[in-house]
């Protein structure tokens, strides 16, 4: 999150505070308290905290994770609005509570826990300790976790030789030529995705400016594409990573060649744009969630199996299944898949040695 919005928030906190209304502060989800009264008609405790007095010094948060903060706030705010709480006054027994009311929606045990480091990361940056912190609310998260249990679902891998049989298939399903611009897009988002283990905001956020070709496409000889992550999930501090991939044998499957071909149809800017019914590619970027409709899609009509036990995750999930049945190193598929520092770089006396020092260097890619 860069500092403009932080300077534009902050001047527009102390216009709002000033002619006293707090619709503008609701819709920017910043922690702000003025007096009010609950909706019962007693009166809420005032506790104003001046914006100069809250800091946002400190680790740039990626745009989904201060999205969800800014949610998590907003729930947070109202409930203690409704129970005539100061928003920044409350101690471990009124998060109790807090908490009690968002176990009896039967909310999910990672989306209780996104509530909860919201407000703590609010209270932290004007100051505060923050009751979320507290021991009794740990142990109240951990029995929840226990009783309710965390509910997710793991998607299935996409293996290798699905894969391929996919991107084989793509043309004659969509009923287009390999050469259309949905043809080119899909084979690249598909094998990319599978080879270098993003997930799909990273995937979706490359440009064509992140790849560099080495060696040469015909032979498949010398080296393949490194492709540099701006910024991840697991990567708050923007110090970016490369993922390498080598040339695989099977040409037309071959996540190099088929970034190559997507990378020159696009020029520069974004990597993966939507392209709409006319066979146009647009400008706007395509959206995260657009990778998982694309996984479906093709995993139901070209494996005729349920879609729904797949998503983008499939194809990170693909890689890691495939690579330790054929027999890969741990360390080999962990650096794969974990964010290799821009620093590993140097670690390397050739640039070969990303390629040939690979979970993909073996004779099954």
């Amino acid at each position: 999150m860069n500092g403009n919005f932080f300077d534009d928030a902050n001047e527009g906190l102390h216009e709002d505070l000033n002619e006293g209304h707090l619709d503008g502060l609701r819709r920017l989800g910043l922690p702000v308290v003025d007096k009010r009264r609950s909706l019962d008609g007693r009166a809420g405790i005032a506790h104003l905290i001046p914006a100069n007095h809250v800091s946002f010094e400190g680790p740039a948060l990626a745009s989904s994770t201060m999205a969800k903060y800014r949610t998590g706030w907003i729930d947070w705010s109202a409930w203690c609005d409704l129970h005539g709480i100061g928003h920044y006054d409350a101690d471990h027994a009124d998060v109790h509570r807090w908490l009690e009311q968002l176990r009896k929606h039967n909310l999910a045990v990672a989306t209780v826990h996104g509530r909860l480091a919201a407000v703590s990361w609010w209270y932290e940056r004007a100051g505060l300790l923050s009751p979320a912190k507290h021991p009794t609310i740990r142990q109240a998260m951990a029995d929840y976790a226990r009783t309710r249990g965390t509910g997710s679902r793991q998607a299935r891998p996409l293996m290798l030789n699905d894969l391929r049989s996919i991107v084989a298939a793509i043309p004659t399903i969509l009923n287009l030529r390999h050469s259309h611009p949905r043809v080119v897009r899909d084979r690249c988002l598909l094998t990319l995705g599978w080879a270098t283990a993003r997930r799909s905001a990273e995937l979706v956020s490359l440009d064509v400016e992140d790849l560099a070709f080495h060696g040469d496409p015909d032979s498949g000889q010398g080296g393949g594409v490194v492709v540099h992550i701006n910024r991840s999930k697991t990567d708050q501090a923007s110090a970016g990573f490369v993922a390498a991939v080598p040339y695989s044998r099977h040409y037309n499957s071959c996540p190099v060649r088929t970034a190559m071909h997507q990378a020159r149809r696009q020029g520069s800017g974004p990597l993966f744009v939507g392209v709409n019914r006319h066979g146009q590619p647009q400008s706007k970027r395509l959206h995260r969630n657009s990778v998982t409709n694309i996984v479906q899609e093709y995993v139901e009509r070209v494996l005729s199996d349920d879609p729904t036990q797949y998503s983008s995750r499939s194809l990170r999930a693909g890689l890691v299944t495939e690579a330790a049945t054929q027999g890969v190193p741990g360390q080999l598929i962990k650096r794969a898949t974990g964010p290799s520092s821009t620093v590993t770089l140097t670690r390397y006396n050739h640039l070969d040695e990303l390629f040939t020092h690979n979970a993909m260097s073996g004779d099954w890619w």
